[in-house]
């Protein structure tokens, strides 16, 4: 007998596991490739849907769980809020880091 996740339980795997990995990947790089972002998105669903093609629109499934969706972020979507959570802690005046100090007195 073959076990399978249910897409709750993928969605899980991806958000914990593959977005973490992506972020420790992604954090350095100024902005990937649109082609990187579409292969990572492209990873992300077929491991979602098994390899078969999409039974609900990407966009349907990024939405919070309240609005329909399975609360999946995009990959795009994903490097956005990641860049200006940056940003926003480089102008934080409260916020202190060394990484900070470096970036700001280049």
């Amino acid at each position: 007998n073959r076990r399978t996740l249910t897409l709750m339980g993928k969605c899980q795997i991806i958000k914990s596991l593959l977005l973490a990995q992506f972020t420790y990947l992604i954090i350095p790089l100024i902005r990937p490739s649109s082609e990187i972002i579409k292969a990572v998105e492209k990873l992300i669903f077929n491991f979602l849907w098994g390899g078969k093609r999409d039974k609900v629109k990407r966009d349907v499934i990024s939405r919070p769980r309240q609005m329909g969706g399975l609360d999946l972020f995009l990959p795009g979507d994903f490097i956005i809020g990641l860049k200006v959570s940056l940003i926003i802690k480089v102008v934080d005046k409260s916020f202190s880091h060394l990484w900070k100090d470096i970036v700001v007195n280049q």
